[in-house]
């Protein structure tokens, strides 16, 4: 006979039907498992589906996939480096060296990172029902949690935006050691299959760790599962958790490392306000499980005194969260495995709790593995109304009739929970709709508007038309400045506003906002981005020698900074003379061993090689520069590939190739049909096609 789950008591005192009886254990058929597999496969398909064709974000996105180096070949020294040093001031190697098998297979198309994303919720989702059924031997709460868990609206966030491929790929390390474990500790009369499992959960916990430092909660949960589910008066061994608390403070120390550089503050710069405001946070997260509405990809907070925290949503929300802790506390001495949601929510979110600051205080993708509490405590009502229902009305028919109304319940919550998901996915589609749909639910959110504004420049950039840049450029600053009224300080706002008035020719303009945002940033990336442009308006004001400084400085700095050799190796052409143009062609050579991926380092060498008269180089160089630009993949840099074909056509026009040039400029006119050298270049085609070949 199996048992029942641990814990479990035999009687109730009030004469009600026993909690053994409640939740009593039932079997797992092949078939039946199967048959599951298939339809939580099939839930979390159809809710992520539309999420397929959304782009690749300039948030963080851009950093990990486009311009992120190491994943361009999957090599011993891209390893070693990810390895033995952070990236973007983080330490998980094994996520991002997950990247170099997406690239692999799918370049820079963002359909492929996205699938595999999808690919490692779906895992998840089936280790989450897996689990759930070895602690309480219940179908029906293992099925209705790990449902839920497919299609909950909250992990849009951590499933579709490709940067957090961290959260499920821990996630998914995280149950397997879980389950794992739960295997050595049921394998008792078999040593080497009993050891066996405890090295695989060893290794699982440590592939968790190396994908997010989130997982250092682990062995916390192990210990929570020993003490809810063991076998009565089986003692809890300590002993075998030691090396997943090692495996978790090496792990904290990296990340310590990781994030030295970067200044963290409590809100309010007091740890009892930050406090104050977790309690806060806390009631939300709870609300968005139960109601996942309202949810951002930006929440933002400020307090500099009690006062201005506690307030009324203050009030609702922090009642909300001590009412269910005091809920969490009468179930722990009643009965510890139904408390055991409760204390899984609580303890794997004390990595993001503000309890040591962070830069973010509150994030959708900070739910993903807490919700699998919320999810559990779903499934064990859902498992007792049904059992409570055909105890309490056998050979009545009302027992069917609860069921039936209970899976009607809960069939509408997956309903509801995967329509407000597939709605999140759209809203994940690009930049635009993303932080536009931020700073629709928080007008105040000064972050939201400058992303939404960087999106704006950026296509500013991209546009042909000169209007239609005038109007981004326009739209791009008055973002800006709504930012930099709600924050007079953000650094990021002031950058841009710095960057957009550069663009728009207002240089002197665009040095007062830089020095402000120099004055205020804190993160090294940011101000060498800050320094960049401030060379970059030095050299349109013809201070030549002050824009050599910062861009040298720049590059001491951080010999890795792409931009700032491509900047210096303008200013150099710019001078118009031999040497001139050698230097220029050393920085751009510096430049492509920077980041050998990048195609307008190429480019920019042969247009100085062209100048030199060595036209055969330069002809390599373009074409270099153009199989990286428009090659398979969907490559960041396919804008470039019209002024790459441009000047393809122009070198061949004066070498007399004219079928070559005639080539490349009408791939020129089709890429680029409205540019502003169309009509010239038009004229030059009709032409050329006049002339013998």
């Amino acid at each position: 006979m199996e048992s029942s789950p641990a814990g479990a008591k035999s009687s109730h005192p009030t004469g009600c039907p026993s909690l053994e009886k409640l939740l009593s254990p039932e079997r797992l058929s092949p078939t039946r498992l199967a048959l599951t597999i298939a339809l939580l496969l099939i839930l979390g398909s159809l809710c992520y589906a539309n999420s397929l064709k959304n782009s690749l974000l300039q948030w963080d996105d851009h950093r990990y996939i486009l311009d992120n180096p190491y994943i361009r070949a999957i090599s011993w020294p891209n390893i070693k480096a990810l390895l033995t040093k952070p990236y973007f001031k983080n330490y998980s190697p094994l996520h991002v060296l997950s990247y170099q098998i997406d690239y692999h297979f799918w370049k820079f198309r963002p359909e492929g990172y996205r699938l595999v994303n999808i690919l490692l919720h779906l895992a998840s989702t089936i280790l989450v029902f897996l689990l759930i059924f070895d602690w309480y031997k219940t179908y029906s709460a293992a099925l209705t949690a790990a449902a839920i868990f497919a299609v909950h609206t909250i992990h849009v966030e951590s499933v579709v935006w490709i940067s957090q491929r961290k959260d499920v790929l821990s996630a998914l390390f995280f149950f397997l050691s879980l389950y794992g474990y739960s295997r050595f500790r049921n394998c008792q009369p078999r040593p080497l299959a009993k050891w066996s499992w405890y090295a695989a959960s060893l290794l699982a916990a440590g592939l968790a760790l190396l994908s997010k430092p989130v997982a250092i909660t682990l062995p916390l949960i192990l210990i929570l599962c020993e003490v809810c589910f063991r076998r009565p008066k089986e003692p809890i061994h300590f002993w075998s958790k030691v090396p997943f608390f090692l495996f978790s403070a090496l792990v904290a120390a990296a990340t310590y490392w990781a994030q030295r550089a970067e200044v963290m503050h409590y809100v309010g710069d007091s740890f009892w306000l930050s406090l104050l405001l977790t309690v806060k946070i806390l009631g939300l997260y709870l609300g968005k499980l139960f109601l996942p509405i309202g949810l951002s990809n930006r929440y933002l907070f400020s307090a500099s005194k009690v006062s201005e925290l506690i307030t009324p949503s203050w009030l609702l929300a922090s009642g909300f969260f001590l009412l269910f802790l005091a809920g969490v506390v009468f179930l722990w001495f009643w009965n510890k495995s139904l408390a055991f949601p409760g204390c899984w929510f609580l303890i794997t979110l004390l990595p993001v709790a503000n309890l040591v600051p962070t830069s973010t205080q509150m994030a959708d993708r900070y739910l993903y593995l807490p919700s699998v509490g919320y999810c559990l405590a779903i499934g064990l009502v859902v498992s007792a109304l049904i059992r409570r229902g055909r105890q309490q009305s056998a050979g009545l028919g009302q027992g069917r009739i609860i069921k039936t109304v209970v899976v009607f319940l809960v069939a509408g919550l997956v309903v509801l929970y995967g329509a407000l998901t597939l709605a999140r996915n759209r809203v994940w589609r690009d930049d635009r709709t993303l932080w536009e749909d931020a700073l629709a639910k928080d007008p105040a959110n000064y972050w939201a508007a400058t992303y939404l504004a960087n999106t704006y420049l950026l296509e500013a950039q991209k546009n042909q038309d000169l209007k239609g840049r005038e109007e981004n450029i326009n739209r791009a600053k008055g973002l800006f400045l709504q930012a930099i009224r709600q924050e007079p300080n953000f650094a990021q706002a002031l950058l841009g506003m710095g960057s957009a008035l550069l663009d728009e020719g207002n240089t002197q303009q665009a040095i007062a906002y830089l020095w402000q945002a120099r004055r205020w940033s804190t993160e090294q990336q940011q101000a060498l981005r800050i320094e960049h442009n401030l060379g970059v308006a030095y050299a349109k004001l013809n201070q030549f020698e002050a824009a050599e400084k910062i861009f040298t400085s720049i590059i001491k700095q951080d010999q890795t900074f792409y931009p700032a050799y491509l900047s210096l190796g303008k200013l150099y052409l710019s001078c118009g003379t031999l040497a001139g143009y050698q230097m220029a062609a050393e920085q751009y050579s510096r430049a492509i061993a920077s980041s050998p991926y990048d195609p307008r380092g190429y480019l920019f060498l042969g247009i100085v090689k062209e100048l030199l008269g060595d036209y055969q180089t330069a002809l390599i160089n373009y074409h270099q520069a153009l199989q990286l630009a428009a090659g398979e993949g969907g490559s960041p840099f396919i804008g470039l590939a019209a002024d790459i074909h441009l000047s393809l056509a122009g070198l061949y026009h004066r070498l007399g190739d004219y079928p070559k040039a005639i080539d490349h400029y009408t791939r020129f006119l089709e890429l680029a049909p409205r540019h502003p050298k169309a009509d010239l270049v038009r004229s030059i085609v009709l032409e050329l096609r006049g002339k013998p070949f």
